[in-house]
């Protein structure tokens, strides 16, 4: 079931972190070891790179609250032969990683690896096609968890993820992703992103691309999109958003390419996004050829997509043709137009309690909340009402400006 509080990210970090711990000051094999760093020099190591270099395949770093800065603690290549667990021990609250625009932070060049509870900031790529100015991965069935990137360069990526043909999914979990000069993630390989925010990144929060060599996938779920000057979601490969709010970005919501699954945004709340060249949710190519497979188009099910001021609420072209249905599409600028094979929607006011400042939650009159519904099931990615019953959904006035800049 779907929880009303979409972002579940912080509260539970510290108590994540003490079982995560707990777990792992047990050996866990003959010679398993917790190599502390602590940057005011009273643990095992004063540097992060000091204790993975002494560590083995085995060990955990633990790392004490506090700033780590210098050439000690950036450029880290976390591989196969030394420790694949960086752990912080206070949380990312408490423990910074300043890569200074110097470099990023860790390089994942091994499978299996874990990283939890740091913040990021001032990273900066080079190589690789500058990707990942925090952090590089690579391999498959690593874990990024409870982790803030902020202020990191771009321009692919504070977090760049080529887990290319993975059969384990790379994870990132429970992170924020805040102010970064390009994307939040930037993603060719195998992916899940669950319970992340992503807010005021200057390029698409998530950016997914692929080619015809290697077959890219993502799956998204319980994330937060608000104010990105980007889309909230570009992707060029097979991808399935769930439960998620898209609010107030820059080019749109959602922008779909090629699908080589039966890929699907479900059960998502799309509301007060801008974009002078794509619809709210834009599918402009999809059911092409990949290695001979005849791809399908994607899914567009039980979601609002309301009050944006976007080319439209559904944008096809003449190749595409998603499924729409279930959806409650009401009050785009642009028009309240879909395409595709359209069945079961609703053209209403969604009842939502306070667009004007971002609380894009149900009322409790709204039509989303399954009682109107054919099989009474929700709308969007709320369960339960934000707040009493609403009449109207206020919105923020527009100015004829605005409106006319749209059509430059």
């Amino acid at each position: 079931m779907r929880d009303n509080n979409i972002i579940k990210r912080s509260a539970a970090t510290a108590g994540r972190a003490a079982v995560f711990l707990l777990l792992f000051w047990t050996p866990l094999s003959a010679g398993a070891a917790t190599l502390r760093v602590d940057a005011n020099g009273v643990g095992d190591y004063g540097t992060i790179a000091e204790a993975v270099a002494a560590g083995t395949s085995v060990d955990t770093v633990l790392v004490a609250p506090g700033i780590y800065a210098g050439s000690g603690n950036r450029g880290i290549v976390i591989g196969s032969a030394g420790p694949k667990v960086i752990v912080s021990e206070a949380g990312a609250s408490e423990t910074v990683i300043d890569c200074e625009h110097q470099g990023r932070a860790f390089e994942i060049v091994t499978s299996q690896a874990t990283i939890q509870g740091f913040t990021f900031i001032h990273g900066a790529s080079s190589g690789r096609s500058a990707a990942g100015s925090a952090i590089y991965l690579t391999g498959c069935g690593s874990l990024i968890e409870d982790c803030v990137f902020s202020s990191n360069g771009g321009p692919n990526g504070a977090l760049a993820e080529y887990g290319v043909e993975c059969t384990s999914w790379n994870r990132v979990d429970g992170c924020v992703f805040l102010g970064n000069d390009a994307n939040g993630i930037y993603a060719f390989g195998t992916l899940r992103v669950t319970d992340c925010e992503f807010t005021e990144n200057g390029e698409a929060a998530i950016r997914q691309v692929t080619d015809y060599n290697h077959r890219s996938r993502c799956e998204i779920r319980r994330c937060g999109f608000r104010g990105n000057f980007g889309a909230g979601v570009d992707a060029q490969g097979s991808c399935k958003i769930e439960d998620s709010v898209f609010v107030g970005n820059g080019d749109g919501a959602v922008v779909l390419g090629d699908q080589c699954d039966y890929d699907w945004i479900r059960n998502c709340t799309i509301v007060d996004n801008s974009s002078a060249s794509h619809a709210a949710v834009s599918v402009p190519m999809c059911g092409v050829i990949y290695g001979g497979q005849d791809c399908g188009c994607p899914g567009i099910l039980a979601c609002v997509i309301a009050f944006n001021d976007c080319q439209g609420a559904v944008g096809c072209t003449e190749y595409t043709e998603p499924t729409v249905r279930s959806c409650v599409i009401y009050g785009n600028t642009g028009g309240d137009d879909i395409c595709g094979v359209c069945s079961d929607n609703f053209f209403v006011d969604p009842l939502l309690c306070d667009v004007a400042v971002g609380d894009v939650a149900p009322c409790e009159d709204s039509p989303c909340l399954g009682a109107d519904t054919p099989d009474g099931s929700t709308i969007g990615a709320y369960c339960v009402a934000g707040c009493g019953p609403c009449g109207d959904t206020p919105v923020k006035d527009t100015s004829w400006g605005a409106v006319k800049a749209r059509w430059r």
